[in-house]
This record gives C-alpha cells, structure tokens and sequence, in this order.
C-alpha cells in the first residue's frame, strides 16, 4: 500500500473497520430519522395554523430537511457497505466525497457558532464548542481516512489482478503506463 493506514483501529483489518463504519452509519442514519420523526410528530399537523408561529414552520421544515438527509446518508452508507462485501471500490466513493464534504461543514459550522458564542460574550461555551468540534472532526477524518485507506487496498490489487503495474521509465525519463500497454494485446513488450 502507498498510502494510508495499514488496519483500522491497530487491531482490525481495514475491510472489518470499513464494513463496521458503514454499519455504525447506518445505525446512526436510521436512529436519526426515527427521532426526527417522533419530534416531528410532537406538532400535531391538526394543530398547524398556517397563520401561527414562524418558527413552527422553520421547524417542520428543519425535521423534513433531516429526514432527507438521513435517507440519503442511509443510500451513502449502504453502497458503502455493498461495496466492502463485493470488494468493490466504485462503491466507496460516494462515502468519501459525502463524508468529507461533511467533514468540511462540520468544521466550518463549528467555528461560525463558536464565533457566534465569543462575539455574545459566551466565552466558555464557545470554547467548549469549539474543542468538542475539533474532537469531533478529527473522529470523523480517522473514519475517512480509514475507509480511504481501504479504497487504496482494493484498487491496488485490481491493478494487480488486471496484470496492470506502475509506470515505468522505458529511457530518457520517458514514463510508459502498462495499462495501455497490456489493454489491448495482454503481452509483455520489451524495451530496448
């Protein structure tokens, strides 16, 4: 492997940890928009006057927008998990692109609201805020790094198994990638 980590955890395969991650996200995906349903539910839609209350609105709208969310994040963690048991790297792609994205607002989201908190006078909270969101981005990297890490292992021994190697300095630092080499004739072609 070229880069990344070589088990997850230091204990456990990367294909265990990977297949672990998306399990524990779908879990989390499915808790979140069951709760989020039951909270929804709280405002009893006979009770919804559309006359009343912005934030009523702002709410439901929150709830549904988190119910999304949490399908589409279940759709992300299932390929995630399909592509682990096939040893299928395609499939891990949607993971990390989505995950990292996440990764980024978090942080950005964190330090928007931990500002918020220091410009209000909440200095405590905002600093608490921000260690919690500093604690929970670089959980949330490892998470990443480790199912990238995997994404390495597996398209590595696709190259490997398709007969496909580096490139190679042919001469004069002249680099020839093999792949196009072996794809159409699968023979070995010799340098000179």
């Amino acid at each position: 492997m070229t880069q990344g980590f070589r088990s997850c955890c230091f204990c456990v395969s990367l294909r265990v940890g990977a297949l672990v991650i998306a399990l524990l996200g779908i879990l989390v995906n499915l808790v979140g928009i069951g709760v989020t349903t039951y909270v929804m539910d709280t405002i009893s839609p006979y009770d919804f006057d559309p006359y009343k209350d912005w934030q009523d609105k702002v709410f439901r709208i929150a709830c549904i927008v988190a119910i999304v969310i949490g399908i589409f994040g279940l759709a992300v963690n299932a390929c995630l998990a399909y592509g682990v048991l096939a040893d299928r790297p395609v499939f891990l792609l949607p993971f990390m692109v989505f995950h990292l994205m996440g990764v980024v607002l978090q942080v950005c989201g964190h330090v928007a609201y931990s500002g918020y908190l220091f410009a209000n006078g909440f200095v405590i909270e905002g600093v608490s805020h921000l260690v919690a969101g500093i604690v929970s981005a670089a959980i949330q990297s490892y998470l990443w790094l480790t199912v990238y890490s995997y994404y390495v292992v597996l398209k590595e021994a696709d190259l490997r198994g398709s007969g496909v190697e580096a490139p190679m300095v042919v001469s004069h630092d002249m680099a020839v990638d093999r792949r196009e080499q072996y794809s159409s004739t699968k023979q070995y072609m010799c340098s000179s």
